[in-house]
């Protein structure tokens, strides 16, 4: 090899280590106050609240690294400086791998070891991995499971494949299938087969309707409503939810396995410590009839109250009837539960109260 080959192997191999050098310096890493809820792995999760480094290291918040694409690569949840698990995931970190017509999510536990995640629209399973197969244009098609050895895994609500089919940039159709092929509802709270779901302008859950084989909208008989409306708030905060007739009118959920039903309509009265972060003081969940009056659920329960930390952890919830009085949750069995963490912000205890104020063991 002469000296003149030798100098541009040399350049070309100290060129290829600047590029690389300098595509990892381009990543991006950026801090969130919260995800916005969603009810489809169709949607992405969406960091919102950016707040900077400083604020981060005194409050709950997602630390978001990004590629040179500008997207999301891993996504981790720390209470201040402390790594969680109890993130929307409950665990604490999320992988991307981007492949051709591929993507990968994986999850890892604080001390980096691999971890199932959870969320409401699976009710957990041994699913480490969401294997999303793309579209040419490069959208979500399926989603199958795979747990930490790399099987097939299955949803505890039975869910071993999820398709979808854009019909445009904010409406799609999904349904689910168990491992033998047979449909499978969308979650026991919405016991939807096949759904069209449709997201607002700002990408926020807007729409689930149930929707018949030919795509039409039709009332449920297992849940006793067509649509499901939401409001979220400009900063990605859930305000409201409204139960629908084909017509759009407010009907009552029905008995649905050990769902909660009897009411056409929640709504969030939130108490701010910054609205634009999603940050609360304290938080009332309430029950509203077909008619829009107050209204008591099967449980016997019109409003939910739950406080929170300085931190931005839960800090009790509470039941109350009608007329704020006090009620023992049958299903649950208290009227208070509350919370205490530990320096790291772990959950270290949990008590149970009734309505007079004593423990219960």
């Amino acid at each position: 090899m002469n000296v003149t080959l030798r100098i541009i192997l040399m350049m070309l191999f100290i060129f290829q280590l600047s590029c690389q050098k300098n595509s990892h310096e381009t990543n991006e890493i950026r801090y969130f106050s919260q995800l916005t809820g969603i009810i489809s792995p169709y949607f992405d999760y969406q960091p919102r609240g950016e707040i900077n480094r400083s604020e981060a290291s005194n409050m709950n918040h997602y630390r978001v690294i990004y590629d040179t694409e500008n997207k999301i690569s891993e996504l981790s949840y720390y209470k201040g400086e402390n790594k969680s698990n109890e993130s929307y995931f409950r665990t604490h970190t999320v992988k991307y791998n981007y492949r051709d017509k591929k993507l990968e999510r994986t999850y890892y536990n604080l001390e980096g070891e691999k971890a199932f995640m959870w969320r409401h629209y699976y009710m957990g399973g041994p699913i480490h991995k969401e294997v999303f197969a793309l579209s040419n244009d490069g959208r979500k098609a399926s989603l199958i499971f795979e747990d930490t050895v790399g099987n097939q895994a299955v949803t505890t609500l039975g869910t071993a494949l999820i398709t979808w089919e854009t019909l445009n940039e904010r409406t799609f159709i999904q349904a689910q299938f168990k491992l033998d092929g047979s449909p499978n509802l969308l979650t026991e709270y919405f016991p939807f087969y096949k759904s069209r779901i449709t997201a607002n302008k700002r990408n926020h859950l807007l729409l689930i309707e149930n929707v018949n084989e030919d795509g039409l909208l039709s009332m449920s008989d297992s849940a006793g409503y067509a649509r499901v409306k939401f409001v979220f708030d400009e900063f990605g905060n859930e305000m409201s939810w409204e139960f629908q007739d084909v017509d759009g009118n407010l009907v009552n959920r029905v008995p649905f396995r050990k769902m909660d039903h009897g009411y056409a309509k929640w709504t969030y009265q939130k108490y701010w410590k910054n609205r634009m972060l999603g940050l609360v003081d304290s938080v009332s969940e309430k029950y509203f009839g077909a008619n829009s009056n107050p209204i008591e659920n099967n449980f016997s329960i019109h409003e939910t109250f739950y406080k929170m930390t300085k931190g931005g952890d839960l800090k009790s919830i509470e039941y109350y009837g009608q007329n704020k009085e006090p009620r023992m949750h049958p299903q649950q069995g208290f009227f208070r539960m509350s919370f205490q963490y530990d320096s790291k912000g772990k959950r270290s205890v949990v008590q149970r109260f009734d309505v007079e104020g004593a423990e219960i063991e």
